[in-house]
Order: C-alpha cells, then sequence, then structure tokens
C-alpha cells in the first residue's frame, strides 16, 4: 500500500518499499498468493487513478523476482491478457510485459533479490521498443536454445544485412 501511494510513509523511499514486499515473498512462498492477490486488487477497479501505473510498476517487478505457487497462476495470466486491451496505454503496455516476463519465467526455480538499479531498469522497460515483438536479450537467448553454432547471431546477420 505504501508503493502504491494509497498510504504515505515519510521514511520509506517506493524503491525500498517494493524491495521490502520482494524480500517478504522470497522468503515466505506460503505468501507469494497473497501478495499478488492485493496486487490484483489495486489494479481492478481502483478509484484512486494516481496509484493505476504503481501498481502495474508492481507487477512488472514482482514477476520479475518470484511466481505465486501453481494454483494462483492460471488466474493471474487471466488478470494480465485481460488488461492487455486496456484503454490506458500505459496500463496495456504494463500488462503485456507482466505478461511476457511471467511466461518467460514459468519454469525458473531459482529467484533473487534484484537491485535498486535492476529495479529502476524494470519500471522502463514496458515502454522501450523492441524490434521484431521481442527484445533483443529475448531473440539472443532464444538462439541459445536452438543449439546453433554460429559465431555470430542469426539475428546479429539479418541486421548487419538490412542497414543501409
Amino acid at each position: 500500500m505504501v508503493y502504491m501511494g494509497d498510504i504515505h510513509s515519510n521514511t520509506t523511499s517506493d524503491l525500498k518499499a517494493i524491495l521490502g514486499i520482494i524480500k517478504i515473498g522470497l522468503q515466505l512462498e506460503t505468501l507469494r498468493d497473497e501478495i499478488f492477490v492485493q496486487v490484483v486488487k489495486q489494479t481492478t477497479k481502483n478509484p484512486n487513478k494516481n496509484s493505476k501505473t504503481k501498481d502495474w510498476d508492481a507487477f512488472c517487478v514482482l514477476t520479475q523476482s518470484f511466481l505465486p505457487l501453481k494454483n494462483f497462476q492460471s488466474p493471474l495470466i487471466q488478470h494480465f491478457e485481460k488488461h492487455t486491451r486496456s484503454t490506458n496505454r500505459k496500463i496495456r503496455a504494463f500488462a503485456r510485459y507482466a505478461l511476457r516476463v511471467f511466461r518467460s519465467i514459468l519454469n525458473k526455480k531459482i529467484y533473487e533479490m534484484p537491485k535498486i538499479v535492476i529495479i529502476k531498469i524494470i519500471l522502463q522497460l514496458p515502454f522501450r521498443p523492441v524490434v521484431f515483438g521481442v527484445s533483443l536479450e529475448q531473440l539472443l537467448e532464444s538462439e541459445k536454445t536452438t543449439g546453433s553454432k554460429a559465431m555470430i547471431p542469426r539475428v546479429l546477420k539479418y541486421l548487419y544485412q538490412n542497414i543501409e
């Protein structure tokens, strides 16, 4: 609530507040669903228009840090999918990003505490343009999974050939 701006704190910065939430989620697996439920509640018909983007900020950072337990994953995906069609451009971008990240780390077993500088970067990612519908990092990662032994990734060859 502090992070979303619904409760004010003179001593806690936004980044420290979200780090505190992540720390709890990493330490207490049983509270992960509750953390995500609270953010879902904040992003559903929240009368405080100022906190709407903060709510989605939280989703983007949380999905990079840990996931809810199996039973809540499907409802959370549905929540993200619903908001990818939002008329609000920012919410739509946040929802698409959170959904993409969520799906990409579904099989990840080890979660870690992000540094503040990483959180700052994460909060900018939903608004960075991507080529081919995915980020360069995702393209390079997919190159690794194909088992290619090429010295230069295919995407770099393609980009080089198409630059005039």
